[in-house]
């Protein structure tokens, strides 16, 4: 009975350990990714183009990047912006240059996937979620309304 007991307690051990190595492997495989992505939230955070709430919320994204909890908030977000029911997602209709729109668009689901790639398993979950919204939706551009909203989320700590 010992022996069944040390059995599988090694094999989670294993399965741990091998997690870890995982999880070290995609962070440092996606670092430079993180890296580019916070320098450009960083510099849109400083434009004086871009409201004043939108500069706070990137910023909020770009000084979260590196914390443990980051991948499952922006998971648990993603969840409840994939439930919300279609209409504007965004607060950035507020910008008048359409360019500048789609940079931060682009750049707020830069940071969400720079986000969740800290964690194989956030990774999975919300591939899982974005492939339902996405079949659910049938619309990418709908989908990505919506990882924009999950970036504003995070507005910058006081």
């Amino acid at each position: 009975m010992t022996e069944a007991v040390l059995i599988k307690l090694g094999w989670v051990l294993a399965a741990v350990v091998a997690y870890g190595l995982l999880r070290w492997r995609l962070m440092d495989a996606t670092h430079g990714f993180r890296v580019r992505a916070g320098r450009e939230a960083d510099s849109w955070a400083g434009d004086s183009r871009v409201p004043e709430h939108e500069q706070r919320a990137l910023q909020g994204m770009a000084d979260r990047m590196y914390r443990w909890s980051t991948p499952w908030l922006v998971v648990m977000a993603t969840v409840v912006v994939m439930l919300k029911p279609s209409g504007k997602f965004s607060a950035l209709t507020q910008l008048l240059d359409p360019e500048i729109r789609g940079d931060i668009t682009r750049l707020n689901a830069r940071l969400v996937f720079a986000a969740v790639a800290t964690s194989p398993l956030a990774c999975l979950v919300a591939g899982f979620v974005l492939l339902a919204g996405l079949l659910v939706r049938n619309s990418v551009t709908a989908l990505g309304e919506r990882l924009a909203a999950v970036g504003e989320a995070f507005p910058r700590q006081a």
